[in-house]
């Protein structure tokens, strides 16, 4: 999380008024995703539009779904909207004047993961976890491997978790040939086993993270 002032805003709303697009779920104050009305204007058209905010305010991105970074790994799912405006961070996106940001916000997400502030943190501790101290990055996607090597379930959906960065959290670490075909799994480059084997696999990890979650329900 950044800090943010309300008075430091692009002001979106004077090149593309709120009336002539629709915004969904897929946006925050560091991010607006835009889409046509049924009867409305094009994408061009609202991209041009918008797009000027870029060139003549600044303090922000504004691409077509296709122009996206490839850093964002954002632009190939059907729910991306058709433009898409990112502020530059510490900046938020006022979509309309007569709804401004009040002084409740003080910190905000949704800016360039490459940003330290974007980064997240976790703290873990417990009997599976070595002690390591301060690690110098870690990945929220690899949650999910941390969790699986805990559990020493070793059959991963497919998934961008990396094992391979997370394998020396745990105490007790696989082989190296369990590790390699951890990773297959995960980048689908191998079918899990039959569907019955993978039933009794997945019913057993779900038992125990109802068990775990119960426990700390309960404590």
């Amino acid at each position: 999380m950044t800090t943010v002032n309300i008075s430091v805003v692009v002001p979106i709303h004077k090149y593309l008024p709120p009336e002539e697009y629709m915004s969904g779920v897929d946006g925050s104050p560091a991010t607006l995703g835009i889409w046509p009305l049924p009867k409305g204007k094009s994408v061009d058209v609202l991209y041009e539009k918008v797009k000027k905010a870029e060139t003549e305010f600044g303090h922000c991105k504004v691409y077509k779904k296709e122009e996206i970074p490839d850093e964002y790994h954002y632009k190939n799912n059907d729910r991306v909207a058709p433009i898409v405006v990112i502020a530059e961070k510490g900046w938020m996106l006022l979509t309309n004047e007569s709804n401004p940001f009040t002084g409740s916000i003080v910190g905000n997400h949704g800016y360039n993961n490459s940003n330290a502030d974007m980064h997240p943190f976790i703290i873990a501790a417990g009997p599976g976890i070595r002690k390591l101290g301060r690690v110098d990055r870690f990945y929220q996607v690899d949650v999910y491997a941390l969790v699986l090597l805990l559990l020493k379930y070793y059959m991963p959906a497919v998934v961008d978790s990396d094992v391979m960065r997370v394998a020396t959290f745990v105490k007790t670490i696989p082989s190296m040939d369990v590790l390699k075909q951890f990773d297959r799994y995960a980048k689908g480059l191998d079918p899990l086993p039959d569907a019955s084997s993978m039933l009794e696999a997945n019913t057993f990890f779900i038992l125990v993270l109802l068990l775990a979650i119960q426990f700390i329900l309960r404590h």
